[in-house]
């Protein structure tokens, strides 16, 4: 199965000259506006996600790629190093390559912008390979990650009318402001999941079961900061996955 992203790259081309090496390339945090251009038209689930942070790859000041970094969902993840490293977490829930971008553009990409964010003390990145999408993590593979298996398959992801998806573990974010109020407590209470579920479902929502994801974990910082965290990750780490050769 090809990935979604070579297929759209190769329906985009026109002509566009790709560029022949790094020379000219520099990366650079950009705003979540000028991300989303290419996010939604590139990227398999066509929504920004948690994005927080967004990081962009320019050949001569032109936008070749983005990488978007957001919060993580649960304390599994978020914990991935253990509860003293949780501040060091964040999932790299986004990325796209236009479709004449360098063949090596993401990996060129995702090893600097996390560097740029090592630097502010974010060390650890999780990311997802979307098997739907025929992903096995190639990207991921090429910046040397640690592959830490398959996501389980349990649950549901949360589809907004706009076509936002979020995991339902995050359903307590939908909670109404009133029902947070601390002034009056006797007359509003936090609703249950059950109740925030059914009124999703009056508003449009839709739950659709989570299907299993390889997951990568990427270490970054000085040697010995990584050599630490490494020591402390939770995960097993397996061999990396290979795409299957249909002859």
């Amino acid at each position: 199965m090809i990935a979604y992203q070579r297929l759209i790259r190769e329906s985009q081309r026109d002509g566009h000259p790709v560029p022949k090496d790094f020379s000219t390339a520099e990366v650079r945090e950009i705003s979540h506006a000028k991300a989303k251009q290419v996010i939604l038209t590139y990227e398999w689930l066509g929504t920004m996600g948690t994005t927080r942070r967004c990081f962009g790859l320019f050949f001569d000041g032109e936008l070749a790629g983005v990488e978007c970094f957001g919060s993580t969902a649960g304390t599994g993840v978020l914990y991935v190093c253990g509860p003293a490293h949780a501040d060091r977490v964040m999932t790299l829930c986004r990325g796209a390559c236009v479709s004449w971008a360098h063949e090596h553009s993401a990996s060129y990409l995702i090893t600097r912008a996390c560097n740029l964010l090592a630097e502010e003390g974010k060390n650890v990145f999780v990311a997802y390979a979307d098997t739907d999408a025929g992903e096995i993590g190639t990207v991921y593979q090429a910046s040397n990650w640690f592959y830490c298996g398959m996501t389980a398959d349990r649950g549901s992801l949360i589809v907004a009318p706009s076509g936002t998806v979020r995991d339902e573990r995050s359903i307590e974010h939908f909670v109404r402001d009133s029902c947070r109020r601390t002034d009056r407590p006797n007359f509003f209470r936090k609703p249950t999941r059950a109740e925030i579920r059914a009124e999703l479902l009056t508003t449009g929502h839709r739950f659709v079961p989570r299907t299993s994801k390889h997951r990568y974990v990427g270490i970054y910082g000085d040697r010995r900061l990584r050599i630490t965290l490494a020591d402390v990750l939770r995960w097993g780490v397996l061999p990396y996955p290979k795409r299957a050769v249909v002859r």
